[in-house]
């Protein structure tokens, strides 16, 4: 085909321009006409696809065909407020990069620092810290003492914390030195900062009882020691606690952990009402050893570990004041005693002679007399006393018998002993001598016993 056969083709497929003279007016006529009906367009598809959207769920929501039920709207989550983060205390000999407590902390936290153990509170002091602070800047300087007493105490450590993170610990010890440190500089008076801080959180925690954390978790025996557990608080006292454990304990010659029993609600009320009566002076004497002693371990609505002691089954606030209990709140007591039992001592292979021995009288003074016949010697002739009310027996010394070939690791224990009648009357001690020796099974027991 020839070029201008294609030419003329193809310009017979091209419509004709409109008149020349309107040429340009007519096409921007028309961009105007297209661009309108395009956005005419867009805007109706856009408002019919809100309306099929809010009216879909309204139609397929009943059970009728045709039946149309309002929709109901999602509600929005509501916010969980955070959880503030939890406070890391400074080392306990943690040193301030400053002298003196500057103004303006926002909160101060009592943590451990060297010396006895104890229970460090929960919540912090965020109202009159500026007043702490001035009490800590008032105490006077002085130089570190040369010489320090050797009396056991606790030491604490005063975190105040600022808006921008900083963190001024001021050290003091209620022991020894008995010193308060801030900086390098030592100051007197330790026990001042200690006791206002203690002042001071009491009565916030008076003024917002309402935000307590109502933390009650259960307390076991020993969580109150500050050697093995935390310690108890320096801030609450034994008559807030909300839940508690009885652990009784008894004075043996073995080692024995207290047997706790958890106290209700009620009975905890009574015991601690009849605590609040008595406020005579009792002694620490040697506690005998039928009765128990025992101590409640309880929790305050704070989180707090406190306790109220009852050595030898009588009240004792640990500085020599209590009493005996009353009627109902010793029913109680005899009652959650029962549940504890006695704890019974047992022997095995890895037994010392001077523990079977210890075992032997604890047996015979809780009155179980086939446990303590069981430590007697398969070859042995059982001797138990009679007609006693307790037996004391304090080791004076162990040696081995090698010269008797009958027994494996044959062993001599001498003890102090004494079997006291049951009207409690005095008895002088009397030497004793155990011999013991292994049996079968590799456990040492009693074969004889000579007193002089």
């Amino acid at each position: 085909m020839t070029d201008d056969r294609l030419r003329d083709q193809l310009q017979a497929l091209v419509p004709q321009p409109p008149p020349a003279p309107g040429r340009a007016a007519a096409a921007r006529d028309l961009h105007r006409r297209h661009r309108r009906r395009t956005t005419v367009s867009v805007v109706v598809v856009a408002a019919v696809a809100v309306v099929a959207l809010a009216v879909v769920p309204t139609l397929t929501s009943g059970d009728q065909p045709g039946v149309t039920h309002p929709a109901t709207p999602t509600p929005s989550p509501t916010p969980t407020p955070p959880e503030p983060q939890a406070f890391t205390c400074p080392a306990p000999r943690a040193q301030a990069d400053t002298e003196t407590v500057p103004a303006g902390a926002v909160a101060v936290h009592l943590c451990q620092g060297t010396g006895a153990g104890f229970d460090t509170p929960s919540d912090a002091l965020v109202t009159d810290v500026d007043e702490l602070a001035d009490v800590v800047n008032q105490q006077t300087p002085q130089a570190p003492p040369k010489g320090c007493e050797l009396d056991l105490g606790i030491g604490y450590l005063l975190a105040f914390e600022y808006a921008d993170g900083r963190i001024v610990p001021v050290g003091g010890d209620l022991y020894g030195c008995h010193e308060l440190r801030v900086g390098t500089s030592t100051r007197a008076h330790p026990e001042r900062p200690w006791s206002r801080f203690i002042a001071l959180l009491r009565a916030q925690r008076a003024q917002r009882a309402r935000l307590a954390p109502q933390l009650r978790a259960r307390p076991a025996c020993g969580d109150q020691q500050s050697d093995s557990g935390t310690g108890t608080s320096p801030v609450a006292r034994p008559d807030e606690m909300m839940v508690a454990t009885l652990c009784v304990s008894y004075e043996t010659e073995t080692d024995h952990d207290p047997q706790g029993v958890p106290v209700s609600a009620d009975d905890l009320a009574v015991l601690l009402a009849d605590r609040a009566d008595h406020h005579e002076p009792v002694s620490n004497d040697e506690c005998p050893v039928d009765t128990p002693s025992w101590v409640l371990v309880g929790t305050t609505r704070w989180g707090d570990l406190v306790t109220a002691d009852g050595w030898c089954g009588i009240w004792n606030d640990g500085r020599g004041i209590g009493g005996p209990p009353g009627p109902e709140a010793q029913r109680v007591l005899d009652r959650l005693v029962r549940h504890t039992g006695r704890p019974v001592p047992a022997v095995d292979a890895s037994s010392t002679a001077e523990q079977v021995v210890a075992a032997y009288v604890d047996l015979l003074n809780a009155d179980l007399r086939d446990e303590a016949l069981a430590l007697w010697h398969p070859l042995g002739t059982p001797d138990l006393p009679v007609g006693y009310g307790h037996v004391d027996a304090k080791v004076e010394s162990t040696r081995a018998l090698r010269s008797i070939s009958a027994y494996d690791d044959a062993t001599a224990v001498t003890a102090l002993y004494r079997e006291v009648p049951p009207d409690g009357a005095y008895t002088d001690y009397r030497e004793a001598v155990f011999t013991l020796g292994r049996d079968d099974q590799g456990v040492l027991r009693i074969v004889h016993v000579a007193t002089r």
